[in-house]
């Protein structure tokens, strides 16, 4: 039952579907290598490939601060929402890191993903109402998902809190992140901030007065 339930949890200590292109995919991005990306999605490779550690081509883009690579593998209608084994997402790393611009571009391209469900879901109610939720669900894996929680419970804003990042949390603030969220440890973005002595970050935390969704 134990190797069942591993594989369920981290389904790419299974099996990630990886050949050399996907290989040399994800290679390229952590190079930062733009002409070899487009070569290789040119070619089929896999736009969501996952590695050993179940982190995808979109993922190190943004953990490594790499805005153009990116910005290719979300043209190609990269996943966002991918989860490694610590629960962690394209967004929570870009978080994490201060990475203001990779924040917008990622926040931006989730605009984008929601009004395209949008029109979607209308034309699936016109043309047959009982198919809805099958015809719209590939869709729906790509609409960002701000408020996604590692496996401690930390979302992207409790990373750019504690990490003190307030032109981070400010962006995510704007675009709907959810303050008053608690990790595990009971902690929320305003704890961390506060437990770090972030004083920028506890500002903008403070200051907001948007709604918290």
């Amino acid at each position: 039952m134990l190797p069942i339930m591993v594989l369920a949890a981290f389904p790419c200590l299974g099996h990630c579907g990886q050949n050399n292109a996907d290989t040399e995919l994800i290679n390229s991005v952590k190079s930062a290598n733009t002409a070899k990306i487009r070569q290789l999605l040119a070619k089929g490779a896999d736009v969501n490939a996952r590695d050993k550690s179940g982190k995808t081509p979109l993922y190190w883009a943004c953990y490594l601060g790499h805005e153009e690579a990116a910005g290719l593998l979300l043209d190609e209608k990269a996943h966002a929402n991918v989860r490694d084994q610590t629960g962690s997402t394209a967004l929570i790393e870009a978080s994490r890191e201060g990475r203001v611009d990779l924040v917008k571009l990622l926040l931006d391209k989730r605009e984008v993903f929601k009004a395209d469900y949008r029109g979607t879901l209308a034309d699936v109610l016109a043309a047959a109402k009982g198919k809805r939720a099958v015809l719209v669900q590939p869709l729906r894996g790509k609409v960002i998902e701000i408020d996604a929680a590692d496996n401690w419970g930390n979302t992207a804003l409790m990373w750019a809190a504690t990490r003190g990042h307030p032109k981070v949390v400010t962006l995510l603030l704007s675009k709907g992140a959810d303050p008053g969220i608690k990790n595990t440890s009971g902690l929320s973005a305003l704890d961390m901030a506060e437990k770090k002595n972030r004083l920028e970050v506890i500002e903008a935390l403070t200051s907001h007065k948007g709604p918290k969704r």
